[in-house]
């Protein structure tokens, strides 16, 4: 151990004191001093110290040169500082303590030395101590207790203390005044110094017995050193050692004992091998046979803590046999002659074995146990059964040769099937016997019957169940008689068969028929469903279905489909509208015919629930027309027009308001005109009309139609050839050469030869007809279309024909 000042020269015999930077108890130690030539050999070290260990133990957290040590604690002495019992104690709380506390005897002389020592130092003679009175009510809550928590049990009061002075005096102080005794005092004084109290931080270096070694450079609380001996040596004690919260080592340090377990002790026929080349503690020795030779015990042992070896010696012995020889009838087979290798006898059929079958060869060279022996064993040949038989598995009665026993047709076995030879000479078990079989008749079932189909209810005998007309087997039809006596198998039972509820379908009823039941849940054989359909409706199917035996209804599930009448009848001069777009059942077609056609029957149809349309198809029939005088040579019949393919077209003049004005003007100009045109009938009408609007204004009327009126002497008489209706609508009839007309429409000019909107009438097949004018697209969305007759189903494309109370544009005629 390194001393902390240097050792001037010493004459032997002489005394030197000096200080050691750790412990040193009093043993022989020797220093070897830094700088020297050799070292110093001291016989007794005297330690004259009250610390038992260094103060750098205490943490780097304060001033090396406050602190000391007394009984495994650091103490910090502020002496310069001053505070309340408050400040002191955080101050103390804040470096991991307390203020001083659990002072006793023991520790209060060092404290007040220590105290003496600095009193020039101090700033004030009254150093807080770690104390404090309670004031509360109850165990615990009252008296002085320890900042640690434990409660002052020994007081170390100086004299007349504690007086409580002014009734507020809760903490104590070590008052210099008074011998470093206790005193007690208020705890707000602010300018005291104090006393902490520490446990060490570190454990330090971990003290080592002789020979011995420590592992770990770890010191800190929490930590563990680990401690070695030398080979050959038993560590006595603890391997290990903490560094507990005290600061201190747990237990003590662990010695080395010297171990040595000498030479082992040989072996007969084997050698022994120092595997560590020593006999010293934890050494190992292993032994080894010779050929032929097989060690007997454990092959090692270790030199042990009581300085012997552990275990027993082993031995070696022998490990080779003889040979063997079968006994007389066996035969014998031998796995080897080393040891552990086996031979198994085997006897002759017919023989018992006596003895073990199986010999080891064992260490020594002998086989364990004795030879066997085989015993020849007959049983004879056992008694035949009576309405059965017996025979010899192996053709054979001795020893383990087996029987097996069968019985005759319609008899079961009771007993056992086989039996064995014993070694006694006897055959094993009881000698079985045949019994007969018969499972009886059985009870009828209930609407139904049993066949027995062998005529006999004996061993294998089988019976068929059946069902009367109407039901169904719930079971198995055929059973057999078993070995038992009974008939496999549970009886059957018959079982009405019934039809499930019929599916009914959408807009459908049924009607039930021939059931015997209230309910609708089954239906017996035989049972009938009516199928009928709602109003409208038609069934499509099968109508009547019947409850089969199978347990099924007859035919498919009909549906009920909607009445269809059909497209109605088409009508010359007219046409038909589908109002609701369909034919189906109460559907409805209206008619009307076209201008100047008169509409003779019912107008409205319906398609009525048998599939047909109600009445009978209306027809359109010429309004005759009025007038005595002729134009020009033209017939004086009425000017009836025919359609090309049945088609007419009627040109509506729209009236209202301006009716009045348009007649006033035509007056005006028949009273001028002094030559009247010629009209002839014609056989059809061109309309080029705009379909953009229904509505179009006339702006002329066409000389034809003035002429017509001049003749007639009044301007609203109908003359021959021409019609007026209460609308204004007018209708042409006479001479042989065309008439254009000249149409405003939305207030737009079409007169010819520019007008997309123009009326032709062809009056016959004249000789040489003018060239009609041209006709144009103006993309005013008007165009060309030839009005015909015809029959529109639900199809509503245009305004009606009917009477012309529909039409939407208004035409006269015009010179050319």
């Amino acid at each position: 151990m390194r001393a902390s000042s240097l050792l001037h020269l010493s004459e032997d015999g002489s005394t030197k004191d000096f200080e050691c930077a750790y412990p040193i108890l009093g043993r022989f130690v020797y220093i070897h001093m830094v700088g020297g030539e050799g070292s110093l050999s001291l016989c007794e070290v005297m330690v004259f110290t009250t610390q038992e260990f260094s103060p750098d133990r205490c943490g780097n957290q304060v001033e090396p040169l406050e602190l000391t040590t007394f009984i495994r604690k650091c103490y910090e002495f502020q002496g310069s500082r001053g505070g309340s019992f408050q400040d002191a104690a955080s101050y103390c709380q804040t470096r991991g303590g307390l203020l001083v506390h659990s002072v006793d005897d023991l520790t209060l002389p060092f404290i007040s030395a220590e105290l003496e020592r600095r009193r020039d130092k101090l700033k004030s003679k009254l150093v807080w101590m770690g104390a404090q009175r309670r004031t509360g009510i109850g165990a615990g809550k009252r008296g002085w207790f320890w900042v640690s928590g434990e409660p002052v049990r020994d007081f170390l009061w100086a004299e007349d203390q504690p007086n409580n002075y002014n009734g507020q005096q809760n903490c104590v102080v070590i008052d210099g005044g008074r011998k470093w005794r206790w005193n007690d005092v208020t705890c707000d004084l602010d300018y005291l110094p104090w006393i902490c109290q520490y446990n060490p931080s570190n454990c330090g270096s971990p003290d080592r017995q002789e020979n011995s070694t420590a592992t770990g450079k770890d010191y800190r609380v929490g930590q563990e050193v680990s401690y070695e001996c030398p080979t050959g040596s038993l560590l006595v004690g603890s391997v290990s050692r903490k560094c507990a919260a005290s600061g201190f080592w747990t237990g003590s340090a662990p010695s080395c004992k010297y171990m040595d377990c000498g030479t082992p002790d040989p072996v007969d026929n084997g050698r022994v091998v120092l595997l560590h080349g020593r006999t010293t503690y934890n050494a190992t020795v292993e032994y080894v046979c010779d050929t032929n030779y097989t060690l007997v015990g454990h092959p090692r042992r270790l030199c042990g803590t009581e300085g012997r070896w552990n275990g027993t010696k082993p031995s070696c012995l022998q490990s080779y046999c003889p040979l063997l020889s079968p006994v007389p009838s066996s035969s014998l087979d031998v796995q080897g002659r080393r040891f552990g290798d086996r031979a198994h006898y085997k006897c002759d059929s017919g023989h018992k074995l006596i003895g073990n079958d199986t010999r080891y060869c064992e260490l020594g060279g002998t086989w364990s146990g004795d030879d066997p022996t085989c015993k020849f064993i007959d049983c004879g040949e056992p008694r035949p059964l009576e309405d059965g038989d017996v025979y010899l598995v192996n053709g054979t009665s001795t020893f383990l040769s087996v029987a097996r026993y069968t019985c005759g047709d319609n008899f079961t076995l009771s007993g056992v099937e086989t039996r064995t030879c014993l070694e006694t000479g006897f055959w094993s078990d009881v000698e079985p016997t045949c019994d007969i079989v018969d499972c009886g008749r059985v009870p009828p079932i209930l609407k139904g019957e049993v066949s027995y189909e062998n005529g006999s209810t004996y061993l294998g005998s089988q019976i068929a169940h059946w069902c009367s007309a109407g039901y169904r087997l719930n079971g198995v039809r055929v059973r057999t008689c078993g070995l038992d006596g009974r008939w496999n198998g549970t009886p059957p039972k018959c079982e009405e068969i019934r039809c499930p509820p019929p599916e009914i379908p959408k807009n459908a009823t049924v009607v039930y028929g021939g059931n015997d039941r209230s309910s609708a849940e089954s239906f017996k054989i035989g049972s009938t469903v009516q199928y009928r359909c709602v109003s409208g409706h038609i069934v499509q199917g099968e109508s009547l279905r019947t409850c089969q035996a199978t347990g099924r209804w007859t035919a498919e599930v009909p549906q009920c489909v909607l009445v269809d009448c059909g497209n109605p009848s088409v009508i010359s001069n007219g046409r038909g509208l589908l109002v609701n777009g369909t034919t189906t059942f109460e559907s409805v077609v209206e008619y009307e015919c076209l201008h100047d056609f008169k509409l003779i029957g019912e107008p409205i149809r319906t398609c009525q629930e048998d599939g047909h349309w109600s009445g009978r198809e209306p027809r359109c029939t010429d309004i005759p027309m009025i007038g005595t005088n002729d134009i020009e040579g033209a017939d004086s019949n009425r000017a009836d027009f025919t359609y090309d393919s049945s088609r007419t077209v009627g040109i509506a003049i729209a009236v209202g308001a301006g009716a009045l004005l348009v007649i006033a003007i035509v007056v005006a100009i028949v009273w001028m005109r002094t030559k009247a045109q010629r009209v002839k009938n014609t056989e059809n009408i061109e309309v080029n009309r705009s379909l953009e609007k229904d509505n179009a204004t006339v702006m002329s009327f066409s000389r034809l139609a003035l002429e017509a009126a001049e003749a007639n002497s009044t301007p609203y008489s109908n003359g021959p050839g021409i019609r007026h209706n209460p609308n204004g609508l007018v209708t042409f009839a006479a001479g042989p050469q065309p008439i254009y007309a000249n149409v405003t429409v939305n207030g737009q000019n079409l007169s010819a030869p520019n007008a997309s909107a123009v009326a032709r009438v062809n009056l016959g097949a004249p000789p040489s007809p003018p060239h009609a004018p041209p006709r144009h697209n103006n993309n005013n969305n008007t165009s060309t279309a030839n009005h015909h007759a015809h029959q529109a189903y639900g199809n509503n494309r245009g305004a009606p024909v009917g009477n012309g109370h529909h039409m939407s544009s208004t035409l006269q005629s015009h010179d050319v």
